[in-house]
């Protein structure tokens, strides 16, 4: 579903966060002085971090140096799915878009998406990853064979349904987020999908880390995302004919 009357005038930014303090400061600044067509709000959530992330934000928190940022904070880690679905309950934008903290987007893919959607009108763009940008193999292979996956039981025709950046209208957040952790991007992709949405792409830059850098996904989360593939689907299935 896309069209160019779709109203668009407000994007909320939400930011999960955990132990992220080395990238921090640096995407804080990037979010306080990105400019955008449309009008923003950062959101972010502490997802129990023990490094002094959390002390970072609540110091710039208490000093309210600008507007439309608001804050949430989880005292015990519960997983990125809870941060995010945390910060669609603050959300007031006509736009959602997930924006994680660990510097591996570039913020001016951001500015990108923004204006295709506002010129556009697509309902959902996802900011996929190129291939040459993994930097393990498992990971290129295990999202191909998701995206596969997704295209043949969904109906769509997308290549990396696990793309942290997903710019979505916020009106299409008609479901509960119960994914915890890394499986909310399935989660996320899959229920879009049963709408009827068309999910669009655009290639984005993308700079992984290493798991000695702080890369926290794992193979049994890969594991986890397979089954949820499958479990939406079968889901689907039964509601309507079982």
């Amino acid at each position: 579903m896309s069209g160019k009357d779709m109203r668009f005038a407000k994007l909320s930014i939400i930011v999960p966060v955990f132990n992220e303090l080395a990238t921090l400061s640096k995407v804080w600044r990037q979010l306080t002085y990105l400019k955008l067509s449309v009008g923003k709000e950062v959101i972010w959530v502490d997802d129990g971090s023990q490094d002094g992330s959390g002390e970072f934000l609540k110091k710039q928190q208490a000093r309210r140096r600008i507007l439309n940022v608001k804050f949430a904070y989880h005292q015990n880690n519960q997983g990125k799915g809870a941060a995010v679905a945390r910060g669609l309950t603050l959300a007031t934008g006509d736009y959602v878009v997930i924006f994680d903290a660990d510097g591996e987007c570039d913020i001016r893919d951001l500015v990108k998406m923004t204006n295709l959607v506002k010129e556009r009108g697509y309902s959902v763009l996802f900011g996929t990853r190129k291939n040459s940008q993994y930097l393990y193999w498992y990971f290129y292979w295990g999202v191909r064979l998701l995206a596969g996956l997704i295209n043949w039981l969904y109906g769509q025709s997308i290549s990396d349904p696990e793309a942290g950046m997903k710019l979505v209208r916020r009106s299409l957040f008609n479901f509960p987020i119960t994914e915890k952790g890394f499986g909310q991007e399935i989660e996320i992709t899959a229920k879009l999908a049963l709408q009827g949405i068309q999910i669009e792409e655009i290639p984005v830059a993308y700079y992984p880390r290493t798991f000695a850098q702080g890369k926290k996904m794992t193979a049994k989360d890969g594991l986890r995302a397979l089954y949820l593939v499958f479990k939406y689907r079968l889901d689907d299935f039964l509601a309507k004919f079982g």
